[in-house]
C-alpha cells in the first residue's frame, strides 16, 4: 500500500527580495521549489557583476504535500499561498503547466518576461526549431510583433518575442 501523500505545485507569495533566500531555506528543508531567474550583467561604479534577476518578483513555485505547504508558510519570508480566485482554497498548478514553464524559462535563448495580463485566446502553436522545439502555447500579437505565450492558469503568462518562421499552427482536433 502506497502511503506517500500526493505533491502539488503551489504558487507562494514571499516578502520583496526574499525569493532566492526562501529558495535556499526550502532546499535545506528538502522541499522542491522553482524560482525563475535570468543572469544579468550589472554595471556598478567600478566593476561588472553577474547577478540573478528574479522573473516573478515575490513569487516562488513549491512542489509539496499539503503538510509541507503548511511548513513553508511558517517561514518568516513567506506571506501566503496564492488561492483560487474568489475562494480560500490554495491553487494547485497542473504538473504539465509547471513542467512547461520550467522548460520554457530554463531553455529559452533570449529574455523571457512575465505578464499578469490575461492574453486573449489565439492560435495554438508549437515551436519547430531551436532549444524550445516541441513546446506548445498560444500566439499573441502586440503592435505588429509576434509573441509566444505560455499560459499558467491563475497566474498569467510567460511571453517572449518569436519569429513566425519557427512556429507551426496546431490543427484543431
Amino acid at each position: 500500500m502506497n502511503t506517500e501523500l500526493p505533491k502539488y505545485w503551489f504558487a507562494i507569495h514571499v516578502r520583496l527580495f526574499h525569493e532566492l533566500k526562501t529558495r535556499d531555506n526550502l532546499a535545506k528543508m528538502g522541499i522542491e521549489c522553482f524560482v525563475p531567474v535570468r543572469s544579468e550583467v550589472r554595471v556598478w561604479h567600478d566593476r561588472r557583476v553577474i547577478k540573478d534577476r528574479v522573473l516573478t518578483p515575490q513569487l516562488i513555485f513549491v512542489h509539496a504535500t499539503e503538510k509541507e505547504r503548511i511548513e513553508v508558510l511558517k517561514l518568516s519570508s513567506v506571506t501566503y499561498t496564492v488561492c483560487i480566485p474568489g475562494k480560500s482554497t490554495p491553487a494547485h498548478i497542473p504538473e504539465s503547466q509547471m513542467q512547461a514553464l520550467i522548460f520554457f524559462v530554463t531553455n529559452a535563448n533570449q529574455q523571457v518576461d512575465f505578464t499578469e495580463e490575461r492574453l486573449k485566446e489565439g492560435d495554438r502553436v508549437r515551436i519547430t526549431e531551436g532549444p524550445l522545439t516541441g513546446l506548445e502555447g498560444v500566439i499573441a500579437h502586440s503592435k505588429g510583433k509576434h509573441y509566444f505565450a505560455l499560459k499558467v492558469d491563475l497566474l498569467g503568462s510567460a511571453i517572449m518575442k518569436i519569429d513566425e518562421k519557427i512556429i507551426e499552427k496546431i490543427k484543431d482536433s
